[in-house]
């Protein structure tokens, strides 16, 4: 997910605050420790969504909401037929769809769709997710 925050939301921030001076672009990206990392977001910011590693985000994303689809179409939740853990370390992620503008990706799961119109109800979600949502 972080991949397709910085190709969609990160991205033109950064862009506006590196001002295309190279030394502050090479400084920044110096500051990422971990060479993969560095390397992603790298590749990220310089090409966003027609990035290779955006393409690979978006279809491992794919993969996942396609997996989970399937698991739910037997089930209400994620594990069985009661909210668990599972549910709630995915809440974050399907939230995320919405706010990157990335409903498509949850087209054609009606499963999923349902799961997640169903969280988003409980009392759980929205006092630990909506309401510390910024309006704009």
């Amino acid at each position: 997910m972080v991949v397709l925050s910085c190709g969609i939301d990160f991205r033109l921030e950064l862009v506006e605050a590196l001002a295309d001076d190279e030394q502050i672009i090479k400084q920044h990206f110096a500051k990422i420790p971990d060479p993969y990392i560095r390397d992603v977001e790298q590749q990220v910011f310089l090409h966003g969504a027609e990035s290779p590693r955006f393409t690979q985000a978006i279809t491992k994303f794919e993969k996942i909401l396609t997996d989970l689809d399937k698991a739910l179409a037997t089930q209400q939740w994620i594990v069985g037929d009661r909210l668990t853990l599972a549910d709630i370390a995915y809440a974050p992620y399907a939230t995320r769809l919405g706010h990157l503008h990335l409903h498509s990706l949850r087209d054609n799961k009606p499963h999923f769709a349902r799961w997640y119109q169903v969280l988003q109800a409980t009392p759980g979600y929205q006092a630990g997710l909506t309401q510390w949502f910024n309006p704009k």
